[in-house]
């Protein structure tokens, strides 16, 4: 059996080709990692903004965390809609625009997209008016969309209940992601307190 050709630096040809391949596989891996993290922070689709109801300042049970409350979260915002919808199940959700405004607000729900879709003609609202999305009854009555917790560091100062507003991106399936918070038309960054 003829002996491996070694090179200056002791590989031979297959060494150098799997130090080429391990490498080539981590650059890979690398790129679908990062891919990954801008599309879960930033998905693609449509951008909206909608007025925060309250917020508790901290919460501390869960940690660094504003608990953030939107008025699209309860039935009763609904001018139309089923009279219950169970808990456990799926809610598809209309925000329309609200007029002379940037602010989206509540206009119909239903328990399926086609119903929703029905429910949005009778009103007569234009495709660019509003926007669905989806969530699910976490208990009767009430909507859970996963956006409402927001991660502040220790030590800052909390923000202005008056004028906050949640700037949200609706992917293409409807799903909702928090991109930031808004105080009175300003990006809100926590900012350490000063003791």
């Amino acid at each position: 059996m003829p002996a491996a050709t070694v090179g200056k630096n002791g590989l031979g040809k297959r060494g150098k080709l799997a130090i080429l391949l391990a490498a080539l596989v981590v650059a890979a891996e690398l790129a679908f990692f990062l891919g990954w993290i801008l599309v879960e922070s930033n998905p693609p689709g449509r951008e909206i903004k909608v007025a925060v109801e309250t917020h508790d300042p901290r919460d501390f049970l869960r940690g660094q965390y504003v608990e953030l409350d939107f008025r699209f979260e309860d039935r009763r915002a609904y001018a139309s809609g089923p009279e219950l919808i169970p808990a456990g199940q799926e809610v598809w959700v209309a925000l329309a625009r609200q007029p002379g405004k940037d602010l989206y607000q509540a206009l119909a729900c239903d328990a399926s997209s086609a119903g929703l879709a029905a429910r949005v003609a009778t009103a007569g609202f234009r495709n660019g008016d509003w926007v669905e999305v989806k969530g699910r009854v976490i208990r009767d009555n009430f909507f859970d969309f996963g956006i409402n917790r927001f991660f502040v560091p220790e030590g800052t100062l909390e923000p202005s209940r008056l004028d906050l507003v949640a700037v949200l991106g609706v992917t293409e399936d409807g799903e909702l992601r928090l991109r930031r918070l808004e105080n009175a038309g300003v990006a809100w960054e926590p900012v350490p307190a000063k003791f």
